[in-house]
């Protein structure tokens, strides 16, 4: 499969619609593989070129980028009081242990 170099041109959400919908219709045609989903980071331009997709392709599900959400979660984790974060850690993994000693509590679960 042939991909576009795009380092020339401009960066914008309608130029990023243009290269997903050519890479949809060829992975359907080489491949004869029905897209039915399709990820971009979390730019604004990409999210305008997700919104464009899905108004073409009602059907296809355009999720955020998984590692943006990743590295979103992550700073939350990093603003939060650790040691609030590792009580908490410390009487889940308490609690964990209690309920694997305990066989009947476990199989009412």
């Amino acid at each position: 499969m042939t991909f576009f170099t795009t380092t020339t041109e401009r960066k914008t959400a309608e130029n990023l619609f243009r290269e997903m919908c050519t890479t949809i219709e060829k992975v359907e045609k080489k491949w004869n593989a029905k897209v039915i989903a399709f990820t971009t980071d979390a730019s604004g331009e990409s999210q305008k070129a997700q919104q464009l997709l899905k108004e073409k392709y009602p059907f296809m599900v355009t999720p955020d980028c998984y590692a943006h959400q990743i590295n979103l979660i992550v700073g939350d984790y990093f603003k939060t009081k650790q040691i609030e974060f590792f009580d908490a850690a410390s009487k889940a993994n308490d609690l964990i242990a209690w309920l694997q000693s305990k066989t009947v509590v476990l199989g009412l679960i």
